[in-house]
């Protein structure tokens, strides 16, 4: 995690031509970070996984993270905590993962129509926050983010990367929560290259919106 850059070392990757969409605040900008690499190979306290409401392992992040914490003994633990409501987070061991501990958010699905698009834009806020919240209640100092509804749910991505980044910043603001943490990460990966370029672009303007520089 020493190699990554936090968002106010980081040039490459911020967009000046944004408009900010927050104060700027150097001290929470030291605090976060935008890495384009596997969530599963960091070493942190905790990392975040899209899960289902079943908490049962599935496809995209969700099936690598179990893949590679080592999925009988993930399944074991997460059998025991009786699923997860969506937008809520629950708390599993890292088992084979570097990371100590597994931080299981379910995000909105917008497959299913019956749900409001007011009520899915809560639910994904909270999925982060209750993520976050959970992290700072077991004293977890350096958490990584994953992207929540962007693949199988079919949620409208740009929208949702910056409602994540907008709730990461809020979580942060409120009670002085940055100063609890040492570095949360939004981890951005996807093994095909156009689609990871694409998501890496819409993180970009997101993050410099929500956590702007000075000029």
């Amino acid at each position: 995690m020493d190699s990554i850059l936090t968002w106010s070392q980081d040039v490459a990757n911020y967009d000046s031509k944004t408009a900010p969409m927050a104060v700027v605040n150097a001290d929470i900008n030291s605090k976060i970070s935008l890495w384009n690499g596997d969530i599963t190979t960091l070493r942190v306290d905790a990392i975040q996984n899209a899960a289902n409401t079943g908490l049962g392992g599935g496809k995209g992040i969700d099936g690598a993270i179990h893949d590679a914490a080592g999925s009988i003994s993930l399944l074991a633990e997460t059998r025991k905590l009786g699923g997860c409501p969506t937008g809520q987070t629950k708390l599993s061991k890292g088992y084979g993962l570097p990371s100590k501990h597994i931080l299981h958010s379910v995000g909105p699905d917008c497959r299913v129509t019956s749900v409001s698009a007011e009520t899915r834009a809560e639910q994904l806020k909270s999925s982060y926050i209750t993520a976050l919240e959970l992290a700072k209640e077991h004293g977890f100092k350096t958490i990584a983010l994953c992207g929540i509804s962007l693949g199988i749910f079919e949620c409208p991505k740009g929208e949702y990367v910056s409602r994540a980044c907008q709730a990461v910043r809020m979580w942060m603001e409120h009670e002085d929560n940055w100063k609890k943490v040492d570095r949360v990460i939004f981890a951005v990966y996807h093994p095909d290259k156009a689609d990871n370029d694409a998501l890496m672009s819409l993180y970009q303007p997101s993050l410099t919106a929500y956590f702007p520089k000075s000029p």
